[in-house]
């Protein structure tokens, strides 16, 4: 079963995926308003990205457990349309639950519909994604994914 990403009685792992999904959602598309218009007339984006990545790393501190999680998405931007982070457009579903461990389901309902699994666990009184993995349907395992 599907979770309204909006409802007010979700949980507080719920809540925190949520913020972070939303997070992410608001970073990609905002960089991608700004970037792509200056890479589609040729133009430098380094200041640009700088801001980026700086605004990702926030994000990053925030919502993912330290250490945790492959952090590419630092290095490369990762900054495309549409965004790979919509809680209101794509599907969440609760996989497991354990105590002070949740696992997430996401499915994105636009290209290129990848199926992302993202398990969150409670550091201390605040909820954190500990890790992302893809679905690779070719080999049929679970692969880690770039945040």
């Amino acid at each position: 079963m599907s979770l309204d990403p909006r409802s007010e009685s979700n949980g507080p792992a719920v809540r925190a995926f949520v913020d972070f999904v939303d997070a992410m959602h608001a970073w990609e598309m905002r960089n991608y308003l700004v970037i792509a218009p200056l890479l589609e007339k040729r133009k430098a984006v380094v200041k640009e990205m700088d801001d980026a990545q700086r605004e990702l790393a926030g994000i990053f501190a925030q919502h993912l457990v330290p250490g945790s999680c492959d952090r590419r998405r630092m290095d490369s931007g990762g900054i495309g349309y549409p965004p790979t982070y919509d809680a209101d457009r794509d599907v969440i579903k609760l996989e497991k639950a354990i105590p002070g461990e949740v696992t997430f389901r996401y499915a994105q309902t636009t290209r290129p519909k990848s199926k992302l699994r993202f398990t969150m666990k409670r550091t201390g009184n605040t909820w954190r994604v500990h890790s992302g993995e893809i679905f690779d349907a070719r080999r049929s395992k679970w692969l880690p994914f770039v945040i």
